[in-house]
């Protein structure tokens, strides 16, 4: 006597009969195998949103960090400027500064004027900026 007949099980199954086991089969697999790979795949996924909540947090950082920078960098640029129109502001006021000067010693003074952002734009600096310097008349040292 057979093992399967002891059971009660028969050999012959219907073509829907295989197809259920079939169908069994391919269930009870799809379930192991999510048995043992959900931990891993947890652990996986927890790793990635760990490292997506780091990722954000160091962009957010590097976003304040260059906000800051660049506040900075204007509050700087600002006080130059400010501090360039006062003393531009002190100059032509000052004793003596309505008194003609001397061409060259002008011009040099303007040229070093006009090198700053505050001035460069203005008609002087680029009426300047067009001219021809003279040649300089004093032996080289």
């Amino acid at each position: 006597m057979k093992a399967a007949d002891v059971l009660g099980w028969t050999r012959t199954l219907s073509p829907i009969g295989w197809a259920a086991a079939a169908v069994e089969f391919v269930v009870v697999a799809g379930l192991v195998s999510c048995a043992v790979t959900a931990p891993g795949r947890h652990k996986a996924e927890a790793r990635q949103a760990e490292v997506a909540t780091t990722l954000a947090s160091a962009r957010t950082d590097s976003a304040q960090q260059a906000v800051e920078v660049v506040a900075r960098a204007a509050d700087r640029d600002a006080r130059a400027e400010h501090l360039t129109q006062e003393n531009h502001d002190e100059i032509l006021n000052a004793p003596g500064a309505d008194q003609q000067l001397d061409a060259r010693l002008n011009r040099i003074g303007r040229s070093g004027l006009c090198k700053r952002a505050a001035y460069h734009s203005r008609p002087e600096c680029l009426q300047l900026a067009g001219a021809v310097e003279p040649p300089d008349a004093r032996p080289a040292r």
